[in-house]
């Protein structure tokens, strides 16, 4: 029985590994639009103004340097989907409903803008896995550790900094993260708590 699992356990792994691979490469190396353009001609000069989110042309400007063009935002795109369709695969809906999550890039509404370099597209997936990520822990009843708190909130900002809307859905994320992190705390505590974090991130957004 146990040879069994770890053999499905690889075999949806593998079969996440490919696909994920297989659908960067159709979408190489993304489709841009003129607001794409835009942006990708501030990260040429290095110079930013309001009209577009200043932090996706300054991470843009750097990772031009290691690959020039859209490849690389393409990649993090794709690693922010992939990798919610991971999480959900692997730590929410084990077994026959982890196959079915795998799936999910592949329905039509997903598939028609995934290739895009837009900042919706930040927004979405990164939404996504954060949501992915509070998901597994709330389903095994487990706090993030340190690390996994950093890398949460700085995906939070990210993801928060480029989409102006995203400012009035990053809230519910950070409750959701105090429920997690606190699960006896009092609900009033918990939702203070998201408030002060919560201005504090769309505070810092509005310095960068």
């Amino acid at each position: 029985m146990l040879l069994i699992s770890l053999k499905n356990m690889f075999a949806i792994r593998l079969c996440w590994g490919v696909l994920a691979c297989g659908y960067a490469w159709i979408f190489w190396p993304g489709w841009m639009s003129p607001d794409s353009w835009s942006i990708y001609k501030s990260a040429l000069t290095h110079t930013y103004g309001d009209h577009h989110p200043p932090l996706m042309g300054y991470a843009w400007h750097y990772l031009n340097m290691i690959y020039e063009g859209p490849g690389l935002m393409l990649a993090v795109n794709m690693a922010l989907l992939w990798g919610a369709v991971g999480v959900l695969a692997f730590r929410v809906f084990q077994g026959p409903l982890g196959w079915v999550c795998l799936l999910l890039p592949f329905t039509p509404h997903v598939w028609d803008q995934a290739g895009w370099i837009w900042k919706d597209m930040i927004f979405t997936f990164g939404f996504g896995l954060l949501a992915a990520v509070l998901s597994a822990h709330s389903v095994h009843q487990k706090r993030l550790s340190p690390l996994g708190l950093a890398g949460f909130g700085g995906l939070l900002f990210y993801a928060t900094s480029v989409k102006y809307q995203a400012q009035f859905v990053a809230p519910l994320m950070a409750l959701w993260l105090c429920r997690v992190q606190w699960p006896s705390e009092a609900r009033l505590r918990s939702f203070i708590k998201a408030a002060l974090a919560s201005g504090v991130l769309i505070i810092s957004i509005h310095q960068v």
